[in-house]
């Protein structure tokens, strides 16, 4: 099978990687020295437009800007034996048919994690797409993470949840390492504690596989300091703001869809 990225910016080239090793892959950035530079570590071709990029290739993966959209839809026209597979947040399928109204359609929303082989990729088609494409594209990305095939309507969400969420957790992560160096910890120390803490959590929930209230009550004691702090954070409505947080990434993609 060949593959042809068109755009590598952070997806596009975790994608570029993972899929040098088992597919013949071709490339193309805007940012030629880049873009060469890649092809050239990971052994793969370079193509001078998207056009050249595609040409003879089963699947083009699109990885551009959603900004990019129009101009690269019209320097580039895909044939009906192609699948194009969209990386664009907010793009919805349709539009994604009147730029290259004769390929197969898929969109894709992997997030940051795939980098080390513990992302989310959300897929979604609109029917059409046959059953051995759907197998061989999962084969594409298997080892990236876990896959997911969801309803198009659903994929703003996903996008949310899956995509844009690592994000307010780094910024839990950063809040908690500011705090513990206020507290006195050296910054080393305290973003070793907190990395630990975290990766301490996460394998209490699998090996339990309990829910994290239950275990978040094994760590509270009446009239507590744990309750204590979970007071303070409920005063400051953590809930509530990661509430709005998702629903507003959530909105933004859908305003994104309609642009």
């Amino acid at each position: 099978m060949k593959i042809a990225l068109i755009g590598c910016g952070h997806m596009g080239s975790a994608l570029a990687k993972h899929l040098a090793r088992s597919y013949k892959l071709t490339i193309y950035t805007r940012n030629k020295e880049k873009g060469r530079k890649i092809a050239a570590d990971l052994g793969v071709l370079w193509a001078d437009s998207p056009s050249e990029a595609a040409k003879g290739a089963d699947v083009v993966i699109l990885a551009v800007q959603p900004r990019d959209l129009t101009s690269l839809s019209s320097t580039l026209e895909l044939t009906p034996d192609q699948i194009a597979i969209s990386v664009l947040a907010g793009i919805s399928i349709s539009r994604l048919q009147k730029c290259f109204p004769d390929a197969l359609i898929v969109r894709m929303m992997p997030n940051l994690a795939i980098t080390a082989k513990k992302g989310l990729i959300g897929l979604a088609e609109d029917g059409s797409l046959p059953e051995a494409e759907k197998v061989e594209i999962e084969k594409m990305f298997a080892g990236m993470g876990m896959m997911y095939w969801v309803l198009e309507k659903q994929m703003h969400a996903f996008s949310a949840l899956a995509a844009s969420s690592p994000a307010f957790v780094f910024t839990v992560m950063e809040s908690m390492i500011d705090a513990g160096i206020y507290l006195g910890f050296s910054s080393v120390l305290t973003e070793e504690i907190v990395l630990t803490v975290f990766e301490g959590c996460l394998t209490l929930l699998r090996e339990k596989h309990g829910h994290p209230g239950d275990l978040k009550k094994q760590i509270m004691s009446p009239g507590g300091m744990t309750v204590a702090g979970l007071r303070a954070l409920e005063t400051g409505g953590i809930r509530k703001t990661f509430f709005d947080a998702l629903d507003a990434s959530c909105r933004r993609s859908v305003e994104m869809s309609q642009e």
